[in-house]
């Protein structure tokens, strides 16, 4: 075989140093395509060798060193340098976020390096924002300045250079399909590689690379970065993020300098198609290319084809488009197709593709796929196409996994002995290797390498193959105009069958189609498999854009993906999935599909737990964590038996942590405001390590002044305190740091420990009143956490409109933000049990309640217990009709159908308010069967009463958006000792509209006790000065002197004496529709929300 034109890479630097040493050999572009930085061949070889010699008299030889740089040429210096000191490079990119800290984290433990070499700037927001990546004291991070700062002594031509033999880097696998490990590359491998690529590509010392992959890829180091310095080219460089961000900049480098070399994914190419016009390339000239690789993942001719039009008109020639395959585990290139060859493409019969046969497919063949051809190997790289399973080649036109043998193979992955041996030292079953076993489906024809599939990616269906990415580019092409061109088909397993799910990413704009044409689209997609593939697609999911994982190279990262959506995490747009499916992802449904639930707490009275006080929380969240609930909820209260069992709700997340293992863990919520947010940041932080990530927290401003003893300066402006610092709060979760003043009254400047698992906290905020508080919570990205008790449900549809538009306004996804709606819930198979077992609770409960507010109320202090006991009583019958989940799981459905509607997204099911805890937890099936059911029929849901009741069900009325039965009200407490005028007289008294106006007055005027001068008629009757206790007063009066059952919701739909007269004129003379003895056609005002408005000291529209 030939051998390389230098045995290593340093002795070609070196070689082009001395000949040519003040010619340009890279130079670095900024995000105009402007070169920023430089570098001739000898300042490359001195600033390299210094950095050599720093390493080399640090007694690093042999030893493993992270680079941690930022794109630019201190990169390509240092890593040099560690080849020149015979130090082993360990290329990795400078963490950026927690997720990307934890990769790097990985890469230090498993390849132990000595020290960390990085720019002088990133040292600085290294130690910053990750500390805990070099808290340890024996790995120190150096910066790139220190070492090129020694004393310049000339330049060292005789620095000893390495051996073939000697291991050059570790190159970190990107993780397509597994955990990064190290491939282990000596200076063979590497100039075996350089070599065959010099001779592919015909590139020499005229030759200009373009490249704008990262440097920590292989691809972007050894083709990018190597492969100019191996020949003797110019290599021109810039930023990925440059790139991505505009992608013609990639083009507008290749023409003003003269480009002839480049390379780059399948996904840059799409880019360029979608985002540049030939407009854009007005005075562009690519006539000097001469290698345009598409490689690094599947080559799709019609993007290629849509390269080659683009471009052809202003000079590059259709054959300098060409096609590559290679892997880390082979150093980079395993075959190529050579520059002016371009692409060999083959169509074949799909349906005997899928049996892992070739046949050449005819124009008319109903079934065709095209595969591409991948190249020639070079060098003495050998293909052998071969059966996975029992080692013996396969004949000609036959798939089989791709074996690779040669120089070009690296020697394994960096201390790991056993998978090298399996990956690295494969034989046939006669004994020949070794071969590296590459994982990938293919077969050869023509010399040309066709790649199929991957060996763990293929779909098998009644023994037939399928590949994903046939399927995923049949989505693509499904004539569904908002999707992107990246998708992943996968098989999850559902009762023992494997069946396929298709996550598919969308457009920016996909989330603004309605909910039908997003259905349309699953199903559309979903047919057009089957026509294709005669393959049934159990579940189409669509994904917001960037969902999907993928790796560096841009390669997707299909077994990742399905781990995504199962954990719930992807941010869906829209689906088709059967709830069986559902039940898996549900709580990333943010604003799509079935309803969630989840449970929240509220404790009516702390005293009456004698022993075991947090049995039903513990047994109750393991429950929900087992059978597919959202997550649990727990409040803040204090100084009070109301709630008094959460005073802080972080002790027992920390707690229920250690007993489950997907369910969230919630805080509902925290009174921010009466806290600092370090201290709550560093708490929860906790709590979320401790789960492994499984922390959401709800924040409210509060309402109890004593509860501000906490805090007292911060009641009056609570509602500033508390967005203030839920951003403060927010910037600590995510790794930021933040100033404050320490006890010396200096500035000082820190961020919280230890960092979070999740490096975003996903947050809700407490929404009780008008719709200012919803835009507020929109406005911050926030999501909401409201109840029925402050609102009407048709008020809280309009809000939930409200909110999704300050969403959008604010930058934003609006479908993405989640309502989550508490209602007290206790469901059973019997609706007349569940009525007797809630309603003494419910009521004790709110007396609980009542019993708080009367800090607050003056009225409450002052009512007597049968007044009270009457206000109990309206409040469970409001509570139970209309603002709880009390019933059976076909009377719920309902009531979970309409919330979807208004825009609800999740169910917080408050389940202890005073029901004994054996008997809740032995019904928490019952709202198990209300999840899955509701869950699986979301939005789709058939709408009950539509047609005839069913034999013995009451007639149904609507009220709001609900349909709810009409019962019998309980009877009226008929003691007032404070109204002596008004005896109840037993009959339906004869009263005309003038008597009804002055019976009205007389009790106002003895409620409010305002003297001689009369109420006005027309003001309503809270500025006439009645609050809660004052209305039932005048509904229980009314009562009694008219003989009918007058109630006080009445007050809401007449607010005014002459109002209230005329409704009480037309009941008395039977001109009204509405049933005296029934809810009448009221809204959903209810009792408990007048005690709120009450206590907030402000009318519910205005808050």
């Amino acid at each position: 075989m030939t051998n390389p034109a230098y045995p290593t890479i340093l002795h070609a630097i070196r070689h082009f140093a001395r000949r040519q040493p003040d010619e340009i050999v890279l130079q670095f572009l900024d995000k105009h395509a402007e070169v920023i930085d430089s570098h001739t061949w000898q300042s490359l070889y001195e600033a390299s060798s210094r950095i050599g010699h720093f390493l080399a008299s640090s007694g690093l030889k042999g030893r493993t060193v992270i680079l941690l740089f930022p794109p630019g040429l201190e990169f390509v210096e240092a890593f040099l340098g560690c080849l020149f000191a015979g130090v082993i490079a360990v290329p990795a990119y400078p963490p950026r976020k927690n997720a990307h800290a934890d990769r790097i984290n990985a890469i230090i433990e498993d390849s132990g390096p000595a020290c960390a070499l990085t720019t002088a700037e990133e040292k600085i927001k290294i130690q910053h924002n990750f500390p805990e990546l070099f808290a340890d004291p024996g790995l120190q991070l150096t910066a790139h300045a220190e070492m090129v700062a020694m004393p310049a002594t000339g330049v060292n031509w005789e620095f000893p250079l390495p051996e073939p033999g000697d291991l050059a880097f570790l190159q970190y696998t990107s993780g397509s399909t597994g955990l990064p490990k190290g491939v282990m590359v000596n200076h063979d491998n590497l100039t075996v590689n350089l070599e065959a690529l010099r001779l592919a590509t015909l590139c020499d010392e005229n030759s200009r690379f373009v490249s704008w992959l990262p440097a920590f890829h292989d691809m972007g180091l050894i083709f990018g970065i190597l492969a100019p310095l191996f020949s003797g080219a110019v290599g021109y460089l810039m930023a990925p993020v440059n790139f991505v961000s505009r992608p013609i900049l990639w083009l507008k480098a290749i023409s003003h300098y003269g480009g002839t070399h480049t390379i780059a994914p399948n996904f840059a190419y799409d880019l360029c198609v979608e985002t540049i016009s030939p407009a854009d390339l007005e005075g562009m000239d690519f006539r000097g290319v001469r290698f345009m690789c598409n490689a690094a993942e599947p080559v799709r001719k019609g993007t290629v084809a849509q390269m080659e039009s683009l471009l052809k008109p202003f000079g590059l020639r259709p054959e300098a488009l060409t096609a590559g395959y290679g892997l880390a585990e082979a150093t980079l290139k395993v075959v190529i197709s050579a520059a002016g060859s371009g692409i060999h493409y083959l169509d074949v019969d799909a349906e005997d593709l899928t049996r892992g046969q070739i046949r050449f497919a005819a124009e008319n063949t109903r079934h065709r796929r095209t595969v591409t051809g991948c190249g020639l190997p070079l060098m003495d790289t050998r293909i052998l196409i071969t059966d996975p399973d029992s080692g013996v080649p396969c004949p000609p036109l036959q798939v089989g996994e791709v074996w690779i043998g040669g120089r070009t193979v690296a020697q394994g992955y960096w201390q790991k002995e056993e998978p090298t041996e399996e990956i690295f030292r494969a034989r046939t079953a006669d004994g020949e290797g070794p071969f590296l076993r590459t994982g990938d489906l293919g077969f050869v024809h023509g010399g040309d390498l066709y790649l199929t599939g991957r060996l763990k990616d293929v779909i098998i269906v009644h023994g037939l193959n399928h590949y994903p990415q046939d399927i995923e580019f049949t989505v693509r092409n499904s004539g569904v105009s908002f999707l992107t061109g990246i998708g992943a088909a996968f098989t999850i397993e559902v009762e023992g069958i494997e069946r396929i799910v298709i996550v598919q990413e969308t457009h920016r704009n996909a989330n603004q189609e309605s909910a039908e044409t997003l259905r349309h689209a699953c199903d559309r997609i979903a047919e057009k498999v089957l026509a294709d593939h005669e393959l049934e697609v159990y579940a189409v999911v669509l994904v917001r854009k960037s969902a999907v994982p993928r790796t560096s190279s841009g390669k997707v990262r299909r077994k990742a993906c399905k781990h995504e959506l199962l954990e719930g995490n992807l941010e869906i747009i829209a689906d088709n999935s059967p709830a069986k499916l559902q039940e898996s992802f549900e709580p990333a449904k943010a604003g799509t599909g079935g309803m969630a639930f989840s449970l929240l707490y509220f404790s009516s009275n702390e005293a009456e737990f004698k022993e075991n006080k947090y049995r039903l929380v513990s047994e109750s969240a393991k429950f929900a964590d087992q059978r597919g609930f959202s997550a649990v909820w727990l409040p803040e209260r204090h100084f009070h038996p109301f709630g008094g069992l959460y005073p802080d709700p972080a002790v027992l997340a920390a707690w229920l942590a250690g007993q489950t293992s997907r369910i969230r863990l919630r805080s509902g919520s925290v009174v921010l405001p009466m806290h600092d947010p370090v201290l709550v940041a560093e708490s929860w932080s906790v709590v979320d390590n401790i789960s492994g990530g499984r922390v959401d927290m709800a924040f409210a401003r509060g309402w109890n002044p004593n509860d501000f003893v906490l805090s007292p300066e911060t009641f009056q402006n609570n509602q500033a305190v508390l967005f203030e610092r839920v951003q403060e709060l927010r910037k600590l979760w995510s790794g930021h740091s933040v100033q404050r003043s320490n006890g010396a009254g200096e500035p000082f400047t820190f961020r919280i420990f230890p960092l979070p698992v999740q490096p975003e906290l996903q947050t809700w905020i407490t929404c009780s009143g008008g719709e200012e508080r919803f835009a507020e919570a929109g406005a911050i990205g926030a999501n909401v956490l409201t109840a029925l008790l402050f609102q009407t449900s048709e008020e809280l549809a309009d809000k939930i409109k409200v909110y999704r538009e300050a969403r959008r306004k604010n930058g934003f996804e609006p479908e993405q933000g989640i309502v989550t709606l508490m209602m007290h819930t206790f469901i059973g198979d019997d609706r007349d049990f569940v009525r007797r077992q809630v309603e003494k609770p419910f009521k004790e409960y709110l007396a609980s309640s009542i019993n708080l507010w009367k800090n607050r109320l003056e009225d409450l202090r002052d009512a007597e217990n049968g007044e009270l006991e009457t206000l109990l009583d309206y409040a469970f019958e409001r509570y139970y009709r209309q603002t709880a989940l009390f019933g059976t799981v076909e009377s719920c459905l309902e009531t979970v159908r309409t919330l979807k509607i208004a825009g609800v997204n999740e169910i917080a099911c408050l389940i202890d308010f005073g029901i004994p805890s054996d008997l809740t937890l032995k019904h928490l099936e019952h709202l198990d069967r209300l999840r899955i059911t509701a869950g699986g029929t979301g939005a789709s849901m058939p709408i009950k009463g539509a047609g005839p009741a069913p034999g013995g069900q009451k007639a149904t009325r609507h009220n709001g958006l609900f349909q709810q039965p009409m019962e019998e009200m309980p009877s009226v407490d008929q003691s007032d000792p404070e109204l002596p005028i008004l005896a109840f007289e037993g009959k339906k008294q004869d009263y005309n509209l003038p008597r009804l106006r002055h019976l009205i007055t007389e009790i106002i005027s003895q409620l409010v006790r305002s003297g001689p001068a009369l109420p006005n008629a027309e003001k309503s009757f809270r500025e006439l000065g009645l609050n809660s206790v004052k209305a039932i007063r005048l509904a229980t009066g009314l009562s009694r002197k008219l003989g009918i059952e007058v109630l006080p919701t009445m007050l809401f739909e007449a607010p005014t004496i002459n109002a209230l007269a005329e409704k009480l004129d037309e009941i008395l003379n039977g001109t009204s529709t509405v049933a005296a003895d029934g809810l009448g056609d009221m809204t959903e005002e209810e009792i408990a929300a007048m005690i709120v408005r009450e206590l907030q000291g402000q009318d519910s529209k205005a808050r």
